[in-house]
This record gives C-alpha cells, sequence and structure tokens, in this order.
C-alpha cells in the first residue's frame, strides 16, 4: 500500500471519528437541555417541558392528577400559631398498604407524630433517619427503629449544624436493611434540600428501587425570587416529570399551614414550604 493512500484512509478515519464524536455531543444537549433552557428534553421516553414562569410551576402543584379514596392526614402537632405542622398525606388505599407496610421517614428533627402514628394507628414498620439529632441508633418501640443516618445523592460525610454527619443514598440503605425486595409503602423526606437529591438519586441512578416504593412525600421550600425562574425550581419541576414519566402521579401538593412562611404571588396566597405527595398509579 502506498504512503499516500494509506495517509489518506489516515485522514477519512480521524474525519470519521470527529463526526462521531460530534454526534454524542449533540446527545449529551439533547439529554440534559432542560437544565439550560431548551424548549423541550427528550430523557428515553420521557419529554420533559421547558419551565416558563413560576405561574406554570404553581399551576402544576394546583392540580392533584391521583385520585385516592382512603386519603388521610397523618401526624402534625399544632405551632404556638394553632396551624397544624408536621402532618403528612396519605394513601390507605388497597394495593398502597401491604399487611407487612414498611416506611422509610428521613429528617425527623425530634418531631414523631408523623412515625408515632403510622407505628400506632396503622402497625407499620417505621425505619427513621436523621443525622442531626444527637441520639444513636435505638428502638423507639417494637416497630420504630432510628438511625443515625442522613440520605443524599453520595455515601460519605458531610458537615450539618456543626455536627459532622453520616450519608448514604437511598440504594445503599435500603441493602443496609435488606429490604432489597420488600415493597417501601411510604417513604417520607423532610429536608428540603436532601429531598431533591436523594429524589434525583433514585430516580437516575436506583431505578430497580424506585418500582418498589409505593408513595413519595418530601418538602418543596422556596419562593420565587424576581422574574427569571430559579434554578431551584427547575430542579423540582425536572423531578415532577421524571417521576410522571415513571408511572407516579401527583397526589396532593398542601402548603404548610404556619403563616410565618406564607407570602402572596400574584394576589393568591402561597407558601415557602409545601408537602408533595406522589403515588404510584
Amino acid at each position: 500500500m502506498s504512503p499516500y493512500i494509506l495517509k489518506e484512509r489516515q485522514i477519512r478515519l480521524l474525519e470519521l471519528y470527529c463526526f462521531l464524536r460530534i454526534l454524542q455531543q449533540m446527545d449529551i444537549t439533547q439529554e440534559t437541555s432542560h437544565t439550560n433552557g431548551g424548549e423541550n428534553s427528550k430523557l428515553g421516553k420521557c419529554l420533559i417541558p421547558n419551565l416558563i414562569d413560576y405561574d406554570q410551576f404553581y399551576a402544576y402543584l394546583d392540580k392533584p392528577k391521583a385520585s385516592c379514596i382512603k386519603k388521610e392526614q397523618v401526624g402534625g402537632v399544632l405551632h404556638k400559631t394553632n396551624a397544624l405542622d408536621g402532618d403528612k398525606w396519605v394513601c390507605f388505599d388497597k394495593g398502597f398498604k401491604p399487611d407487612n407496610c414498611v416506611v422509610y421517614s428521613f429528617g425527623i428533627n425530634n418531631e414523631w407524630s408523623f412515625d408515632d402514628a403510622m407505628d400506632q394507628k396503622h402497625h407499620c414498620k417505621v425505619f427513621a433517619f436523621d443525622p442531626t439529632m444527637r441520639d444513636k441508633d435505638h428502638k423507639r418501640s417494637q416497630r420504630i427503629s432510628f438511625f443515625n443516618l442522613g440520605i443524599s445523592d453520595y455515601k460519605g460525610y458531610t458537615v450539618m449544624g456543626g455536627r459532622k454527619c453520616t450519608m448514604d443514598r437511598y440504594r445503599g440503605i435500603v441493602e443496609k436493611l435488606g429490604h432489597s425486595y420488600t415493597t417501601v409503602c411510604v417513604i417520607s423526606i423532610n429536608a428540603p434540600r436532601r429531598s431533591l437529591l436523594a429524589a434525583r438519586d433514585i430516580l437516575l441512578q436506583s431505578l430497580g428501587s424506585i418500582n418498589s416504593i409505593g408513595q413519595i412525600t418530601f418538602i418543596k421550600l422556596s419562593s420565587p425570587i424576581g422574574e427569571m425562574v430559579s434554578q431551584l425550581f427547575k430542579d423540582f419541576w425536572d423531578i415532577f416529570h421524571r417521576l410522571e414519566c415513571h408511572g407516579w402521579r401527583l397526589l396532593n401538593a398542601e402548603m404548610n399551614q404556619v403563616a410565618i412562611n406564607h407570602f402572596r404571588f400574584r394576589g393568591v396566597l402561597r407558601s415557602q414550604c409545601y408537602e408533595v405527595v406522589f403515588i404510584k398509579s
């Protein structure tokens, strides 16, 4: 083979390599464009609409898509302003509460009303987690187990409130407790930032785990800043639609009743804190 032909083939191979790299970059951009202001983003068969403004976000929260006959407000304590705080909505329709009911509750903050009610009234095994409390791992009751551990999108340590806290991913916690083949009927994440990180990790890295979850409730905490939609709202918007793509539907989005969290937006009373509940449809 002449040196000229060999060189020509090398050039063509280089051109092919560059072309394939361009295609790869185009594919990556398509998959992540929803976080960069793209009009629409396809993630497999999942179409995530672009979040244009805050009105679109609140319109989504105001119109739940799931139905539940036996929806119950569980737990909660009266705030000093006589407002109920710490309560959570749970669907007890057939199929959502098996006989061997298991609940994961993250972010206790020494407020046990939800966990105690799921134990005492509904006879569920509750696995409670909070690395910011000074309590060691212990049994609160026959059915409630507490772990000095937090949930996030990584396994390791972080500092919260001046304390070194141990963190783990949902998949790691499930494996640690021997629940890889157990249906978790309720996951409650009462920590705004951690709920976002954990939900994203479950959806993106632990898809096998999400199929064994009946319903998930987490806290969305923020208020509109300026006219441009903040990244935090975009991140929650992304999680909501990823959940829908995996067969979940919004059951409830309730404003926290404590008045200090309230504000008016476009003349409508809103809250910095919403309890958002999705159930597997």
